[in-house]
């Protein structure tokens, strides 16, 4: 009932539990409490665990967890804390550590952020951080454009492990992928693109790599700020790896090889987007570009098209969308796309002997030596370009001859 939100359902069966024979127990009034809780009654809440003690019902903590963090959640963090002495009289299944997580969770869900920080150092009294413990520093930090206090944070636990030799203790701070992701969107969010780059090397070289289907805004906004390198070595690992790059991804490179006029690595893109299957209209083509106005130019996209006019990328979508789209930017108001259709006779050559402005049908079939010609150079269309392995090569050698960085 609780989960599916039917809270009069609660009430009116937790009546009858108590008027018949079946008594509630600590996990009946546990969600009690947190139907309370999502129905903004805190005083209720209250009431219910206080009924609980009066009834001689033994408690369970989890009952007072489910108290504190409600507390919590509405800015009450000094009356949780008398709940948190009851939990701690009790056996306990989980860390102590994990209620104080847990409280500062919900007061950062709840707006309360220099409340996380005050149950932070309450909690050093009574028990040890763990990474967790961290994470939910940095997320409200992150979330509250407190740069300063979250890389101190992050620093101090990175320094902890670098010194520890492998405690137990400390080894449960060690920082994990969510330690580092929520570094990254902090460095995102102030605009410290250079601490940024330094995350994501000690992130990459710690083995974690960056959750793309939700974090690739970070990895584009970067690009944007000059770090085109790190989105590269990303988009790179993601191809070693054999997972396709997120479509923003491809987006963001293409918009760097337009504005380095790199029309190889354009083509590759491209063909890249169109092999993947990639949806692409021609309305969000326009949109790209609109929104990328200060980075290139009117002419820059006309050198664009007149590239793709020139070269043989594979027809298929979203390339002759894209077409259209360059085609009502660059003034030519054309619906359909002058280009050159590549297709092969039977003994597998190329037929250039059909160059002509056709509507945009095309032959939705290539042989694999044509696939496995536009796959092979994909991940590295340079040969100078060095591979994704070959940078954390040099990122591992670079923090060995530096030392740990603090930018």
């Amino acid at each position: 009932m609780l989960k599916a939100g039917k809270h009069e359902l609660v009430h009116k069966f937790f009546e009858k539990m108590q008027q018949g024979r079946l008594a509630p127990k600590a996990l009946s009034y546990k969600v009690l409490v947190r139907t309370f809780w999502e129905e903004g009654k805190i005083d209720q809440a209250i009431a219910a665990v206080r009924d609980m003690e009066r009834r001689g019902v033994v408690g369970m903590p989890s009952v007072y967890y489910e108290l504190a963090c409600c507390l919590c959640n509405k800015g009450l963090w000094l009356d949780a804390t008398m709940e948190v002495e009851k939990l701690r009289r009790l056996p306990c299944s989980k860390p102590l550590e994990v209620t104080f997580t847990g409280m500062i969770l919900a007061s950062l869900d709840g707006g309360y952020v220099d409340n996380c920080t005050s149950i932070f150092e309450y909690m050093k009294d009574h028990c040890t951080p763990n990474i967790g413990t961290i994470n939910a520093m940095l997320k409200a930090y992150s979330c509250s454009d407190m740069f300063a206090k979250a890389k101190k944070l992050f620093e101090s636990v990175k320094e902890m492990v670098s010194v520890s030799n492998g405690s137990a203790e400390v080894g449960s701070l060690e920082p994990d992928a969510f330690t580092y992701t929520s570094m990254l969107v902090s460095c995102a969010s102030a605009c410290q693109w250079e601490y940024f780059e330094f995350v994501y090397k000690e992130m990459t070289l710690s083995g974690y790599k960056l959750e793309l289907n939700r974090h690739s805004w970070l990895l584009v906004e970067a690009s944007k700020s000059g770090k085109w390198h790190i989105l590269e070595h990303a988009f790179d690992t993601a191809l070693e790896s054999g997972e396709r790059p997120h479509s923003s991804l491809f987006m963001e490179m293409l918009c760097q090889a337009i504005i380095q006029q790199d029309f190889r690595r354009s083509t590759y893109l491209l063909n890249a987007m169109a092999l993947s299957c990639m949806e692409v209209s021609e309305r969000q083509w326009t949109n790209l570009f609109k929104k990328n106005k200060d980075r290139f130019s009117k002419q820059e996209l006309q050198n664009l098209l007149n590239h793709l006019h020139d070269c043989k990328p594979v027809m298929e979508s979203p390339i002759p969308d894209l077409l259209r789209s360059l085609e009502s930017l660059c003034g030519e108001g054309k619906s359909t796309a002058s280009i050159v259709v590549v297709e092969e006779d039977e003994d597998g050559n190329e037929d250039l002997e059909r160059p002509s402005t056709i509507e945009l049908e095309y032959n939705t079939s290539y042989s694999n030596s044509v696939l496995d010609q536009l796959t092979a150079e994909l991940g590295n269309p340079y040969a100078e370009v060095p591979s994704a392995s070959d940078i954390l090569q040099s990122w591992k050698e670079q923090r060995s001859s530096n030392g740990v960085c603090t930018c």
